[in-house]
C-alpha cells in the first residue's frame, strides 16, 4: 500500500516537473508566435489598404486626358522659360489693347524670394527647393490704363491659362485721367524635389 502511494506521489512529481519544464514554456512560445502572427496579419492589412489607396490614386492620374495634362504643364511647368513668360504677359496686355511701359524679370529660381503670399515660397532668405514644391520667378510690369481696363486686366490674369500670382499692385494717377498700374507677379515651376516624387510614383505605376 505504502509502496503504491510512493509510486503515485513520484508520478505526480514527475508530471509537475514535465509541466513546469516543458509544457509551460512550450505554451508560452505558442502564445508568443500567435501574438507575432496577429501583428503580422495587422501589418498586412495596413499595407494592403495603402496599396489600394495608391492604386486608386494612380488610376485617377491615368484617367486625366492628354489635353488636361498639357494644360497642367502650361499652368505649372517643370522647366521654366523666362522669355516665354514675358511674352505671355505681353500677350495678355496686347490682347486688351494695352501697351506695357515697363516689363522685366526681377528674380527667382533658387535665389532670394520676396513673395510672402504663398506657402510654397520661403518667406525669408533663399528659396530651398528641397523643402518647397514650387519654385517662384518674379516679374514686374507697368501699364497706363483706365479704371475699367484695370478691372478687365485683373480678371484676365485671374482666369489666364498660365498661373500668375499677383504679389503687389501699385496704382497712381497719370495724365488725362488715366492710371499707372505697376504689377509684381510670380510664375512658378515644379521643384526638382517634387519631380523626384512624381518619378517615384510613375515607377510604382509601372510596377503595378
Amino acid at each position: 500500500m505504502s509502496h503504491s502511494l510512493f509510486i503515485q506521489l513520484g508520478m505526480v512529481v514527475v508530471a509537475g516537473i514535465i509541466t513546469v519544464m516543458y509544457i509551460m514554456p512550450t505554451m508560452e512560445e505558442i502564445r508568443t508566435v500567435q501574438d507575432k502572427i496577429a501583428v503580422y496579419e495587422k501589418e498586412i492589412e495596413n499595407v494592403t489598404s495603402v496599396n489600394q489607396k495608391l492604386q486608386a490614386s494612380v488610376s485617377q492620374v491615368q484617367s486625366v486626358s492628354p489635353d488636361n495634362k498639357q494644360a497642367l504643364d502650361r499652368y505649372l511647368p517643370n522647366q521654366f522659360d523666362v522669355v516665354s513668360v514675358m511674352k505671355e504677359i505681353n500677350t495678355i496686355l496686347t490682347g486688351l489693347n494695352l501697351e506695357p511701359t515697363a516689363l522685366e524679370f526681377t528674380g527667382g529660381g533658387s535665389g532670394e524670394s520676396n513673395n510672402s503670399n504663398s506657402e510654397a515660397v520661403a518667406t525669408s532668405g533663399s528659396f530651398d527647393s528641397a523643402t518647397h514644391a514650387l519654385v517662384p520667378y518674379t516679374f514686374t510690369f507697368s501699364v497706363d490704363l483706365e479704371y475699367d481696363e484695370l478691372k478687365q486686366l485683373l480678371s484676365t490674369i485671374e482666369t489666364n491659362d498660365y498661373l500668375l500670382e499677383i504679389n503687389k499692385l501699385e496704382v497712381a494717377p497719370a495724365e488725362d485721367d488715366d492710371l499707372t498700374a505697376t504689377f509684381e507677379v510670380s510664375r512658378y515651376e515644379i521643384a526638382q524635389k517634387a519631380m523626384e516624387v512624381i518619378s517615384d510614383e510613375e515607377f510604382y505605376e509601372d510596377e503595378i
